[in-house]
C-alpha cells in the first residue's frame, strides 16, 4: 500500500514537471514571437526615419507664392518666388522648368525652359529669368541657397510654345533638378477677374 502511494506521488510529480516544462516552452515561444515582432516594428520605424531624414536633407525648390502680370486682359508674365528646402544649395543652371499653360476653354501647351546664362534676369523664347530678391549670404546669382529668395520670370508671350492666360486659367510648373534628381510640382489658377487697368495679380495655388 505504501509503495503504491509512493508511485502515485512520483507519477504526480512527473506529470507536474512535464506541465511546467511545457509551460516554460510556451512562455519562451511567446517571448520569441514578441521579440521578433518588436524587432520588425523597430526595423520598420528605422526605415521610415531614414526615409524622412533623406527627404529632410535632400534639397528641393519650394514656391512661396506666384504672381502674374496682366496686360490687355491676359497674364503675359508669371513670377515665381522660390526658396530652398533642404541643406544643399541648388545651382539654377541645373534646373529645367517644365511649364504647362491651359487657357480657360482652350488647349494645354507645354515647354521646357532653362536658365538664361546670357542674360540672367531676362526671360526669352527658351529661357526663364532669375532675379535675386533676398540673398543674405551673398551667393552667386544662379545659386539658391539657405535663406535665399529668387524670383523666376516667365514670359508667356515670348515663349515659343506657351499661352498667355485669361481669367480662370491654369499654369503648371515642374522643377527638374538634374544634379539631385529631385522634382517639385505646383499647379496654379488665375483669378476669376483681373484689374481693368492691368497690373499684378496673385495666382491661386491648387
Amino acid at each position: 500500500m505504501r509503495r503504491t502511494t509512493v508511485r502515485k506521488k512520483r507519477g504526480a510529480i512527473g506529470i507536474g514537471t512535464l506541465i511546467i516544462f511545457i509551460a516554460l516552452i510556451l512562455v519562451a515561444a511567446i517571448a520569441a514571437v514578441v521579440i521578433i515582432t518588436t524587432a520588425e516594428e523597430l526595423e520598420n520605424k528605422g526605415r521610415q526615419s531614414k526615409e524622412t531624414a533623406k527627404k529632410m536633407t535632400a534639397s528641393g525648390i519650394r514656391v512661396d507664392f506666384a504672381e502674374g502680370r496682366v496686360t490687355s486682359g491676359e497674364i503675359d508674365y508669371v513670377y515665381l518666388y522660390i526658396s530652398l528646402y533642404g541643406m544643399e544649395a541648388i545651382d539654377m543652371r541645373d534646373v529645367v522648368l517644365h511649364v504647362v499653360t491651359t487657357p480657360r476653354g482652350g488647349t494645354a501647351s507645354s515647354q521646357d525652359l532653362t536658365f538664361n546664362e546670357g542674360s540672367i534676369a531676362s526671360p526669352s523664347t527658351t529661357n526663364y529669368g532669375t532675379v535675386e530678391v533676398n540673398d543674405p549670404n551673398d551667393e552667386f546669382p544662379y545659386l539658391l541657397g539657405e535663406r535665399t529668395t529668387l524670383k523666376l520670370v516667365i514670359d508667356l508671350s515670348t515663349a515659343s510654345n506657351l499661352n498667355t492666360l485669361p481669367q480662370s486659367s491654369s499654369i503648371e510648373v515642374r522643377f527638374l533638378i538634374s544634379a539631385v534628381g529631385h522634382e517639385t510640382y505646383d499647379l496654379y489658377y488665375t483669378p476669376s477677374s483681373y484689374p481693368a487697368n492691368g497690373g499684378i495679380v496673385t495666382l491661386l495655388a491648387s
